[in-house]
Formats: C-alpha cells, sequence, structure tokens
C-alpha cells in the first residue's frame, strides 16, 4: 500500500507528464497548421508555374 506521500509523489509525477504530453500536442497541431500552410503555399506556387508558362 502506497504512503499518502507515495501518493503525493505518484500524482505529481503523473501530472508533470500529463503536461508534457498537452505541450507536444500543441507542438503538434502548430506543425501541422504549418506544413497545411506550406501546402497551400506550394498548390499556388504550382499554379503560378503553369499559369507562367501559359503566357511565355
Amino acid at each position: 500500500m502506497y504512503t499518502p506521500a507515495a501518493t503525493e509523489r505518484a500524482l505529481a509525477d503523473a501530472l508533470s507528464k500529463i503536461q508534457l504530453l498537452e505541450q507536444q500536442v500543441a507542438i503538434m497541431n502548430e506543425l501541422q497548421s504549418h506544413m497545411e500552410e506550406q501546402d497551400s503555399l506550394i498548390t499556388q506556387l504550382q499554379e503560378l508555374v503553369v499559369a507562367n508558362r501559359r503566357n511565355q
């Protein structure tokens, strides 16, 4: 059986891990957003290249 102090330490450790995971999820969400923006910019660039070739 855990002592109250051990239980408190275990809970503090679990909370710390949860907070780290939340930070990692936030980073992944930000990265996903940047990747989607990059994909959009690449598509726009490809469209401009095609349009430029037509105009030459």
